[in-house]
């Protein structure tokens, strides 16, 4: 989508491909229009969708609200599934995103290690993030100069003398 600016009514079509795993994730009614968070949590055209259609694909994605947005469905469906047994290698991975655009441009992602993973990991920045998105969702969120206080203990762990500080930041 960045790369190639891609906007949704410019697509005419989306194919996700993958092994069996990622194949289970792409395919039927649920995969496309989520009846429930759980279920766009495992979806493919879901994910992809939601990222073309916000721009990026969060916690926030997945709320009773979010999985009913009637434009994030409009694009899923446009979205189909291609079992490549070449790719069954590892794990969800690798995963192929072919789009063909309306323009009739074909543009084409293919990803051998999902971000994340151990063979392309996430940066520290990236978790400090995830960590800043992820408190809105805890149980008992935490304030932002307090998760902030956190990112900045972590950031200098083995200045810590004791690590009871930062469980004790966190608790």
């Amino acid at each position: 989508m960045s790369k190639y600016g891609v906007k949704p009514d410019q697509i005419d079509s989306i194919t996700a491909s993958g092994g069996q795993m990622v194949y289970g994730m792409i395919v039927g009614e649920a995969k496309i229009a989520p009846r429930t968070i759980v279920d766009a949590q495992f979806s493919v055209p879901w994910t992809v969708a939601t990222a073309l259609v916000k721009g990026k694909v969060t916690l926030h994605s997945f709320t009773p609200e979010s999985i009913k947005d009637q434009a994030v469905v409009a694009v899923a469906r446009k979205v189909t599934g291609e079992l490549d047994n070449a790719m069954n290698r590892h794990g969800v991975g690798p995963g192929r995103i072919t789009m063909k655009m309306k323009d009739t441009r074909e543009l084409v992602a293919e990803v051998e290690h999902f971000r994340g993973s151990i063979q392309n990991p996430m940066s520290f920045n990236d978790c400090a993030d995830k960590l800043r998105e992820c408190s809105d969702f805890a149980l008992q969120p935490l304030p932002s100069h307090k998760v902030e206080k956190i990112i900045e203990m972590i950031r200098h762990m083995e200045e810590i003398k004791n690590i009871r500080e930062i469980t004790e930041a966190v608790g």
